[in-house]
């Protein structure tokens, strides 16, 4: 889409109204982007993006801050409320890659993010941007991507930083479509139909998710553990 101002002057604002119908009950997300901004696309707490990267040897970069969503009334950067969080990146074709750089400053993603080839990788570098040999977690497998991350609030706040953010780059080894979501052990994930939600759930703790199906709808709810030993529960109607 190229949108073209009204007024016909040059540099002034363009409005674009978007419009979405459905002859069905549909759940999905809203995303644009410009082309040419280098702002990495910003995470929603526990909701799924799905993402096409059609070309090999390709990075998309996401951000994901948690703390300050996270912090109750009260709370304060001297006493933040910081929540453990999960990055899971699932494929529907393609092998995707995760390297995550964080926490970073919050002033980085204003100017957005800059190549910077030859930086050298310790933490975070001002300018720079997770990718293979510059990273602080990342997962390379070949059946899903998994990251989990607890939040280091010395880290988190200090005198260069105010938020606790985190950039992820998806690196496309091969052509790949994939969902990527990051969720806090404390939100409530959306879940879609007939697609798996991968996640890690820490010891003594619990993690709830919703989906919306129509009354009198027979549904199947399947739990496959891969390790540990999970319970199911479940109820309907409002939470």
């Amino acid at each position: 889409i190229i949108c073209k101002p009204e007024s016909g002057v040059r540099h002034s604002p363009c409005l674009a109204y978007v419009g979405v119908t459905s002859q069905r009950n549909s759940t999905f997300t809203l995303l644009y982007s410009v082309d040419e901004s280098t702002a990495p696309t910003r995470l929603r707490d526990a909701v799924a993006l799905a993402v096409a990267q059609p070309t090999a040897g390709d990075y998309k970069y996401y951000s994901f801050a948690v703390g300050d969503a996270a912090a109750g009334e009260g709370a304060s950067p001297s006493e933040p409320v910081l929540s453990p969080f999960t990055i899971s990146v699932r494929p529907s074709s393609g092998d995707p890659d995760v390297y995550v750089l964080g926490p970073v400053p919050s002033s980085a993603l204003d100017s957005g993010l800059r190549p910077d080839r030859n930086k050298t990788c310790d933490g975070f570098v001002a300018g720079g941007q997770p990718e293979a040999d510059c990273y602080t977690h990342r997962s390379t497998g070949s059946a899903g991507e998994l990251v989990s991350i607890t939040p280091d609030a010395s880290e988190c706040w200090s005198a260069s930083n105010s938020s606790c953010v985190y950039i992820i780059g998806v690196y496309s080894f091969s052509p790949t479509q994939y969902t990527i979501t990051a969720s806090s052990d404390e939100a409530t994930e959306l879940l879609f139909p007939n697609t798996a939600s991968l996640n890690i759930l820490r010891g003594e703790t619990h993690k709830k998710y919703r989906f919306r199906v129509s009354a009198d709808e027979r549904l199947h709810v399947l739990l496959t553990p891969f390790a540990g030993n999970p319970d199911l529960f479940a109820r309907f109607g409002r939470p």
